[in-house]
């Protein structure tokens, strides 16, 4: 006679078997957790540093250096800051307006540290340079529109930069993975497995505990004798799992190294 899988009361339902929204929650919330938090981190850095003018890039500034067109405008707010340092230089902020050779009113921001801005107000007249193309790329004369030299720039985009990529990539595996994982638990074919060994992931720590990878055994519909792992984030189930017990596992029919744990510990559904 056939031993019961481990939390397993009755047969598995039949297909399509129904699979919780967040089943996927406790089986890599690593990997999803991870690639929501990066991307989050790396959407909110990257609207921080845009509103604080870091992600200004200075080759509009290498672009004015060859070519621009020159204009009086007037300061409309002037700020020192003190804390910033570019080229061991505390920098001024400048916002000014003027206008263009054809009467168009422009608004925009640069930077600069010429001394002489030590004494300006808002109000007071300044030189600016700016693109003809696109009249708001525009700078006070001999300053710049980007707060950051190009090598900080490219610096803190190295630095900063993955982790959004980074995070979009482990969330696009996890959603493909989930996909995946959940037709072959849907519509797979169910059968018993013998438990070989379980592994703590110790690398791994969701709080104080770790997952733990179930290896199993099991022979499918062809008579082929089939070696598989799952890991589980079901932490008291696995600590109750030895070896040679049974567990419910679900397998592709045309490929069966493709296979996972069915639903087991706190996800087990309730038999009927």
């Amino acid at each position: 006679m056939t031993p019961e899988p481990k939390d397993q009361a009755a047969p598995l339902p039949h297909t399509p078997r129904p699979v919780p929204t967040w089943f996927f929650m406790r089986r890599m919330p690593a990997l999803f957790v991870c690639g929501v938090v990066l991307s989050i981190t790396g959407v909110a850095l990257g609207v921080l540093f845009h509103y604080l003018g870091f992600w200004t890039p200075p080759t509009i500034d290498l672009a004015l250096d060859k070519s621009h067109a020159a204009a009086t405008g007037v300061i409309t707010d002037i700020r020192f800051l003190a804390y910033t340092h570019v080229n061991g230089q505390s920098p001024w902020k400048v916002h000014f307006e003027f206008s263009t050779p054809d009467g168009v009113s422009v608004r925009a921001v640069g930077y600069t540290s010429a001394q002489a801005m030590a004494s300006k107000k808002a109000g007071d007249p300044v030189d600016v340079e700016f693109d003809p193309a696109s009249p708001e790329r525009a700078r006070p004369a001999g300053g710049t529109v980007a707060l950051l030299p190009l090598w900080v720039w490219a610096m803190m985009l190295v630095m900063i930069g993955p982790e959004p990529v980074a995070g979009l990539l482990m969330l696009l595996t996890a959603c493909v993975r989930i996909r995946r994982e959940r037709v072959l638990l849907a519509r797979g074919t169910a059968i018993t497995a013998e438990v070989v060994d379980i592994r703590v992931a110790r690398h791994i720590r969701v709080g104080s505990q770790s997952p733990s990878d179930v290896r199993y055994r099991f022979q499918d519909d062809q008579g082929r004798k089939v070696n598989g792992k799952d890991r589980t984030y079901h932490f008291e189930w696995a600590r109750s799992l030895t070896a040679d017990d049974q567990v419910a596992v679900v397998y592709n029919p045309h490929n069966p190294v493709e296979n996972a744990l069915w639903l087991h510990g706190r996800d087990a559904p309730a038999a009927r």
